[in-house]
């Protein structure tokens, strides 16, 4: 029996190239056609949309830059996809149904907030730090907690209902 190593086989996946080159081309074809097929720019023709998007992604990837601008904002995107969806679950289990779509807003903010920081590890790999007080760990004690209560707020502000005349909630039937 056989047995074969997942990680040497990634090794030798990323010693040829499937990572720098391969996915990177797979990835900018795949939206350089979409989006040449939503916009029908060429015409509906998918043989000439596929043309067109196969050259543009070549000559991206032939930029060793580009090549190398993928490999950390990837790598970060995943992290982000990890949290939001961590983020998800959690509204999703705190919530009911019926108040879960008032509440997307909060998975919203998450978003943008972990596109912010996906950004700000993607600028620091390239040496464009951020200025790294607003980050220090003696901040952080405070900031957090008013975040945390800025949301509180508003989850709670935003959930109740007023009536027109009053400010007093009536449970609804």
């Amino acid at each position: 029996m056989v047995f074969i190593d997942f990680r040497y086989v990634v090794s030798q996946w990323e010693s040829i190239g499937v990572f720098d080159v391969l996915m990177p081309m797979i990835l900018i074809f795949t939206l350089v056609f979409a989006i040449l097929q939503k916009s029908k720019v060429l015409g509906a023709i998918k043989g000439i949309d596929a043309i067109v998007a196969f050259v543009v992604a070549f000559f991206t990837i032939s930029n060793p830059t580009v090549s190398a601008l993928f490999m950390p904002i990837f790598s970060n995107v995943a992290l982000g996809i990890i949290i939001l969806v961590s983020i998800l679950l959690f509204v999703g289990l705190v919530f009911e149904e019926k108040a879960l779509k008032d509440k997307m807003w909060i998975v919203f903010i998450a978003g943008m907030a972990i596109f912010l920081w996906i950004m700000s590890r993607v600028f620091s790999f390239y040496g464009y730090y951020i200025p790294s007080d607003w980050f220090s760990s003696e901040n952080l004690v405070w900031i957090i907690p008013i975040i945390l209560a800025i949301v509180a707020f508003m989850a709670i502000t935003s959930s109740t209902k007023r009536k027109e005349k009053g400010i007093f909630v009536r449970p609804e039937d």
